[in-house]
Formats: C-alpha cells, sequence, structure tokens
C-alpha cells in the first residue's frame, strides 16, 4: 500500500512554510467540486496544479474548471469501477443518446434512401447492356490541333485539314501512317496514333462517348474539343459479362442514386422544417465551446433554444451534451472564428434532429437486442477509458489504493502533461447523466492565490528567484 502511495507526492508535502491562508483553510475546506459524497478541496486542487510546469499551467480561472471537470470524470468512472456492479447505476439508453439516435438514422437511410434506389435485377441487366460501363476498347486517334489564340480563318482551315485525313483514312489508307504524319499529339503521333486498351473516365468526354460508340474497324468523324479535331478508330473492343460485374455494377448505381436521393430528401426536411437561429446562437456557442462550463450549464441555460423548427427545436443543451462528447476538436471546431463554418456545423446538428424527427415519424425504433448491443460497446468503452487511465479495479478494491488516490494519479498526468483528456472528454456525458456534481467557480481565484503561494514557496526554496509573470489578479 505504501509503495503505491508514494506515487503520489504533492509539491505542498515538501514545503514546511505556512501563511495565513494555509491556516484559514485548515480550519475551513473550501470545496471545489462534489459529486457521489467526494470532494475536491480548494488546497488539494491548487497541490495538484503545482505539479505541473508553470508555463503550461497557467493562472486562469479556465484552468481550475478544467481540473474540476476531469476530477469529477474520473471520480465518477473509479467509484463505478470498483461498485458492486459496476457500471449499473449509468443509464446508457438516456446517456449515451447520440449513439442511439445514430441508429435510428441509419435506419432511416435504410428506409427513405436505400430502398427506393434498389434496382430489380432485370433494370439492373438492362442498364449494364445499355451502358456497358466497364467496356474497354483498344482505339487509335489522330489530333488536328487548333491554336488558343487562332482565328476563325485559322480554325476552319484546319477542321477542313481533319476532315480530308479522315476521308482518306476511311478510303482505306493506313490509319497509322496517317497518324505519323499528321498527329499533333506527341505522346502518340510517333507510336503510329496508338491509345492503347482505354476504359471509361480516360479520354475528354468528347472522344469517349464516340471511342465507345464504334464497332471494330470502324473509323469515326472528325471530334471537335477543347484540343482541337480529333479522329478515332477503334481495333477491338471487350464488355465483361453480366454475371462477372453485376454486383459491383449494382453498388455503383445505389451509391451515385443513394447520394442524389439523401441531397433531396435532407432538403425536403429543411423546407417543410422552416428553420429559424437564434440571433445570437453563432457567438453564444463560439463562446462556450472552449470552455469546461459546457459540462454543467444550469437547467436554464440548457434549455435556451439554438435553432426552432416546426415540430422541435435545439437547445443548447443538447448542443452542450454533442460537443462535450465530441471532445477537443469537435470543440475547436465551434469555437472558430469563422463564422460561415460555425453556421454549418449548427445546421448539421439541426439536420441530425430532423432525421430523427422523421424517423421516430416513420415509426422506427431499435430492437431490445440492439438498444443491448449499443450498451454494451458504451460499457467497453468506459472499461477502455479506465483502462489507458491505469485505473485498476483489483488495486482499488483489494485496498492498495484508495479512489481519491487513483483519481489524483490521474490528475498529476494531466498537470504534468503525460495524458490527454480527450478519451474521458468522450465519456463524459454518460458518467455524468443523472449525477448530483457540484462546481463552485467563486473559489476559482481562491485556487489560483493559493497556487501562486506554493509555487513562491518552491522556488524559495530551490534557492530561485521566481520569474517575472502575471499574477490572478492581474489576469483578471
Amino acid at each position: 500500500m505504501n509503495n503505491h502511495r508514494s506515487l503520489f507526492i504533492l509539491v505542498s508535502l515538501t514545503l514546511a512554510a505556512c501563511s495565513p491562508f494555509r491556516d484559514a483553510m485548515q480550519g475551513h475546506q473550501q470545496a471545489v467540486a462534489r459529486v457521489d459524497g467526494y470532494e475536491l478541496t480548494v488546497e488539494h486542487a491548487a497541490q495538484l496544479l503545482a505539479n505541473g510546469r508553470p508555463e503550461s499551467i497557467p493562472t486562469h480561472p479556465s484552468t481550475v474548471d478544467r481540473l474540476a471537470s476531469l476530477w469529477i470524470g474520473y471520480t465518477i468512472l473509479a467509484s463505478e469501477l470498483v461498485s458492486e456492479d459496476t457500471f449499473t447505476n449509468i443509464d446508457f439508453a438516456a446517456a449515451n443518446w447520440f449513439d442511439f439516435d445514430q441508429e435510428l438514422v441509419w435506419k432511416l437511410w435504410e428506409a427513405a434512401i436505400v430502398a427506393p434506389s434498389r434496382l430489380t435485377d432485370e433494370q439492373l441487366r438492362e442498364g449494364y447492356e445499355r451502358d456497358q460501363p466497364y467496356a474497354r476498347a483498344d482505339a487509335l486517334h489522330i489530333l488536328i490541333r487548333v491554336p488558343e489564340n487562332a482565328s476563325q480563318a485559322v480554325a476552319d482551315s484546319l477542321g477542313a485539314l481533319a476532315e480530308r485525313i479522315r476521308d482518306r483514312a476511311a478510303a482505306g489508307e493506313n490509319f497509322e501512317d496517317l497518324a505519323r504524319q499528321y498527329s499533333d499529339d506527341p505522346a502518340t503521333a510517333s507510336r503510329g496514333g496508338r491509345l492503347g486498351w482505354i476504359v471509361r473516365g480516360q479520354l475528354l468526354p468528347e472522344l469517349e462517348a464516340v471511342a465507345f460508340a464504334l464497332q471494330p474497324g470502324e473509323i469515326s468523324e472528325t471530334v471537335s474539343s477543347r484540343l482541337g479535331y480529333h479522329i478515332v478508330k477503334v481495333t477491338d473492343r471487350e464488355v465483361p459479362d453480366f454475371a462477372e460485374r453485376s454486383e459491383e455494377y449494382r453498388e455503383e448505381l445505389m451509391d451515385r442514386d443513394a447520394a442524389r436521393l439523401e441531397e433531396a430528401f435532407i432538403d425536403s426536411l429543411f423546407a417543410a422544417a422552416d428553420v429559424k437561429y437564434r440571433s445570437d446562437a453563432i457567438s453564444l456557442v463560439r463562446q462556450l465551446a472552449p470552455s469546461a462550463q459546457l459540462e454543467r450549464l444550469g437547467s436554464a441555460r440548457r434549455a435556451l433554444v439554438l435553432a426552432d423548427y416546426r415540430g422541435g427545436k435545439l437547445t443548447l443543451g443538447e448542443w452542450a451534451d454533442f460537443v462535450v462528447r465530441g471532445g477537443q476538436d469537435m470543440r475547436r471546431a465551434f469555437a472558430s472564428p469563422d463564422s460561415a463554418r460555425v453556421q454549418f456545423s449548427l445546421r448539421e446538428l439541426v439536420r441530425n434532429e430532423l432525421l430523427i424527427k422523421a424517423a421516430r415519424d416513420m415509426g422506427i425504433t431499435l430492437s431490445e437486442v440492439e438498444a443491448d448491443s449499443l450498451a454494451s460497446t458504451a460499457r467497453r468503452a468506459l472499461v477502455g477509458v479506465a483502462v489507458l487511465g491505469r485505473l485498476r479495479r483489483i488495486q482499488i478494491a483489494a485496498g492498495d489504493l484508495t479512489v481519491s488516490e487513483a483519481v489524483d494519479r490521474i490528475m498529476l498526468d494531466f498537470v504534468r502533461g503525460q495524458r490527454s483528456p480527450n478519451d474521458i472528454d468522450r465519456m463524459a456525458v454518460a458518467l455524468r447523466y443523472g449525477r448530483n456534481t457540484q462546481v463552485y467557480p467563486d473559489r476559482f481565484p481562491v485556487v489560483l492565490e493559493r497556487l501562486a503561494e506554493l509555487r513562491e514557496e518552491a522556488q524559495q526554496s530551490s534557492g530561485r528567484e521566481p520569474p517575472a509573470s502575471e499574477t490572478p489578479a492581474e489576469q483578471s
């Protein structure tokens, strides 16, 4: 037990100096945050932060706010990990609403997009024989290039030359010899105009349409393009049997049609919904996105409407849950100085709401098996966060570490820059759902004052002059 606890050494334990502030704290331990009977005090928060490098732990209230948020998340996780029935206190259906809703959207996509785009075997065969999507042709061509700045007279003269060459080829003159003599395409002229085997998408659209319409041995009429005039000859062609490529063709058609149908479906949802955004929605979310306050909005603020639409609304609380779950990347997206980007992100959230509403209006639901599967996935994700955080159930249950000590080890990793908060951020909504958590922002400045004391004492004890830096009062 002592060996494990030796890993948890706070800066304050090496300091013998006393202060009026510390005396006051010993008389009344103020809480910065509380959850499930556990308490993070002002003194303890300052000691944790003092373990980090000053240049990476700014003396700003947001630093304490972030520490309190992480402490709450890992305290809940550690206490759940060692409870008699691990994670039974978490309502995964309610807490992980996004995953459940996403499954509904997939079902809606199947019903409204995939099903209408699905073709019968007969329709598929007809399209395959008509379009010949995987045909390839062995072709030659001659290019008579028309300069970009050519006059109409010059262009007409070059067009007439192309017609004469085409007539000679059609009359039986060797096509390859004509290409070597007249073609302005340096890549193929020396090879007698040979393009080799071509598939769809390789040539200019004008040439492709002609090449795949010709039968072996046929020579095209002159074809005009942005480069000039072309003459095409096909010497051979191959069309794979329908049975060989039918499934690939079906997938390509469904992808193409699904994209078109999906765009039309979403456009119809927005048109019917008549969406109206709160006038200050962009500035509001941009201000809140980087803040730890996002995880503990009061009920009144959570109820604020960001977007109103026919049959529903997007609230600030719903937006906050989505952003917290998305981690730092999502926070950065909504904190962007680019208003268009923030507006687009808000529209995407409204789109999600409209899709969920459409799914429910169509009577789409999850089966009990599907719901249980999603809950199991969420449980495994929580276990993964615990493993990454080195929260070992057996250590805590055996008394080697208390819940508080285990959480402190993780907090030290954070303040020392040895761990990313992304893992716990993604599960924060699930962990906090239904919990009675309290954070006291009015005590953040007190933590920062105590942190400044600890840093000064540490510098004095090491015989170094304190660096010039802003105090909490100067930053406020």
